[in-house]
């Protein structure tokens, strides 16, 4: 799956040593979820939303500690 923001592939990111997370523009979190949902993916959407310079609003998906990182990023690459 693309970000629309950066036109780059969206990553799960397994950095800071807390849970993997993803990052997502928000116009993309309901196709995220329903990616995740789809595939049984356990995860919780952070009730914030982070805007960075003036950029679009940025959702936090967190993802189980024990979730398996690499699939879910082979979930996010098959998508177009």
């Amino acid at each position: 799956m693309i970000d629309t923001v950066p036109r780059k592939p969206i990553k799960v990111e397994t950095n800071w040593g807390v849970e993997p997370y993803i990052d997502v523009p928000l116009e993309q979190l309901n196709a995220v979820k329903a990616l995740l949902d789809a595939n049984q993916v356990s995860y919780w959407v952070d009730e914030e939303v982070l805007l960075i310079d003036d950029g679009p609003e940025i959702a936090l998906i967190m993802l189980d500690e024990h979730t398996d990182v690499e699939m879910v990023q082979r979930l996010l690459d098959n998508v177009p």
